[in-house]
């Protein structure tokens, strides 16, 4: 952002005149939940080339069980140029967690489980044959939302 961010509202970052849509989305994403997609482009000028950016905002659930948390990622695409920047937001995508309003896909999707303990029966493997299982399989997949 050419400047230090840290502790700054996320509404910081949106031109004035749209932050009340950024508020919106961002409502939408407690009350669903749901996740939030803005695509942004800067303002240009003087010193300030094309700057886009997409900021994606994903509801958590505490530990009571409520969506009062988030995480969320900011990426910009181009030259910071002179700062500070402001984004003008060109789309909001709002997509809900929910497939029906009782809150039961909800409540699978946003759930934690505990993970398993360890019992006297859990094999144990070396360092090697950790990393010539894992690599057969990931176990982690990246999921996107482009159309």
């Amino acid at each position: 952002m050419g400047m230090e961010v840290r502790g700054m509202p996320l509404s910081s970052f949106i031109v004035p005149h749209e932050r009340q849509q950024m508020a919106e989305a961002i409502d939408q994403m407690f009350d669903s939940p749901a996740c939030v997609t803005l695509t942004l482009r800067a303002e240009t000028g003087v010193g300030r080339d094309s700057l886009d950016a997409k900021i994606i905002l994903l509801p958590l659930k505490s530990d009571f069980g409520d969506v009062s948390r988030v995480l969320g990622a900011f990426v910009t695409n181009g030259k910071i140029g002179r700062a500070p920047r402001r984004f003008n937001i060109l789309e909001t995508d709002v997509r809900p967690l929910l497939k029906d309003p009782t809150g039961s896909t909800a409540d699978a999707i946003l759930s934690s489980r505990p993970a398993p303990q360890p019992t006297e029966d859990t094999p144990v493997i070396s360092a090697d044959e950790f990393q010539s299982k894992s690599s057969k399989k990931p176990n982690l997949q990246v999921l996107t939302f482009d159309r």
